[in-house]
């Protein structure tokens, strides 16, 4: 979802990635936070408005569709647990869908990996 805005490619939304949590940058966004964004490198002031005002409506609908009741058994796309959790929660953010990111997360041997390093590891095999 990220990468869909003008000016921001894969670069750009790992390094929002690696200052915030997909959490927090949902947050950023519905709250129209800018310092928040403007935190990551290559961000400035008029990039952190253009991604506020792209992604307003589809993370205000993807935050609504998130918060399931627990007992339907689905776990919220923007939950924060584990290091697997959050590279999934951030590949969706980068666009990719949830089943895409578990896939090939799940075909990885992540132990004792960060989760910088899983979603590198993921992104490189999405790419393939």
């Amino acid at each position: 979802m990220l990468t869909t805005v003008t000016g921001v490619g894969p670069r750009v939304a790992l390094s929002i990635l690696s200052e915030v949590t997909p959490e927090q940058f949902a947050i950023a966004v519905v709250t129209k936070d800018t310092k928040r964004l403007t935190m990551a490198a290559g961000v400035g002031n008029k990039l952190a408005q253009r991604i506020i005002l792209e992604l307003m409506d589809r993370v205000s609908k993807e935050q609504l569709t998130a918060k399931e009741p627990a007992s339907s058994g689905r776990r919220s796309v923007l939950a924060v647990g584990s290091e697997t959790d959050e590279a999934v929660s951030a590949l969706v953010v980068l666009g990719y869908s949830q089943s895409e990111a578990l896939r090939v997360i799940r075909k990885a041997d992540t132990a004792g990996m960060t989760v910088e390093d899983i979603i590198k590891m993921a992104l490189r095999e999405l790419i393939k």
